[in-house]
């Protein structure tokens, strides 16, 4: 039975100057289960895997002169860490405890350590409690970048800057807590931006140094962090170009700033109301 989702891409075309940029906002499939992540680690990537593939290919088809222009593509892509093999990375040398439920599917896997079976990781459809969450922000994770494959399907047509960010998803959405992991799925880098060749070509031809990060490490912003890419784009090689990275770091940064202020004066004058 097929149901509606929210999955998709829009592709849109700009004109800057007498450059044309393409831009591909996308959402792939997100993985429903924990256990069907750990139990068949391809299940969900193959789904995801042939959607990109889907929309690469009409991309081509539909824009024949698409490889002429710098495309970037960004968004949700929910690529995942291999689950397997995180689990077994985390969790060598544990004994495993399962909770059925009175039907008698499976709950829970609660993977102990030690003489007194201290629980490691616990995991269920949409739980991945790992006793130290914050090992996956610790120097942007790069102990798990191993694990993060899915990406590799589709190096050629799609490029990126090296990842030297902490893992954008899935981060609590209580306010006190924006920098902590949710608990519910494998910390992952699920938020990306590629670009196609000439793209990349433009990010590398940039006059400053590109920059490649998340936004709001502390603060609040949702279950996902938002990424940018940042570089100047040369329009005419002989118009000197305005602004920086860092610059356009600097204005995004005091955006989010000043959204999580309005929300803090929000709260008060809620509390204010209350009380």
């Amino acid at each position: 039975e097929a149901r509606y989702s929210r999955k998709g891409y829009l592709h849109s075309r700009y004109l800057i100057g007498s450059k044309p940029i393409d831009l591909v906002n996308i959402h792939l499939f997100h993985d429903a289960s924990n256990f069907t992540a750990k139990d068949t680690p391809d299940f969900y990537s193959a789904k995801r895997r042939n959607a990109l593939r889907y929309v690469l290919d009409k991309l081509k088809t539909d824009y024949p002169d698409l490889h002429k222009n710098p495309m970037y593509m960004f968004g949700d892509f929910n690529f995942r860490l291999n689950t397997k093999d995180v689990i077994e990375y985390l969790c060598g040398g544990t004994t495993q405890s399962q909770t059925l439920t009175t039907d008698g599917d499976l709950k829970a896997i609660d993977y102990m350590r030690g003489m007194d079976r201290q629980t490691v990781l616990r995991l269920e459809i949409k739980k991945f409690d790992y006793y130290d969450m914050g090992r996956f922000t610790m120097q942007a994770a790069r102990e798990f970048r191993k694990f993060d494959h899915e990406y590799h399907k589709f190096i050629g047509d799609l490029h990126e800057l090296p990842v030297r960010f902490p893992p954008s998803y899935p981060y609590s959405e209580d306010l006190a807590c924006g920098n902590q992991f949710l608990g519910t799925r494998c910390p992952s880098w699920c938020d990306r931006i590629f670009a196609s060749p000439t793209g990349m070509k433009a990010v590398k031809d940039s006059p400053v140094e590109p920059v490649y990060n998340s936004l709001s490490p502390d603060g609040c912003v949702g279950d996902h962090k938002p990424v940018f890419l940042a570089f100047t784009l040369r329009i005419n090689e002989e118009e000197p170009q305005n602004g920086t990275s860092s610059s356009i770091l600097d204005d995004l940064q005091q955006s989010f700033q000043q959204v999580h202020q309005n929300i803090d004066n929000a709260m008060s004058e809620t509390n204010a109301m209350d009380n």
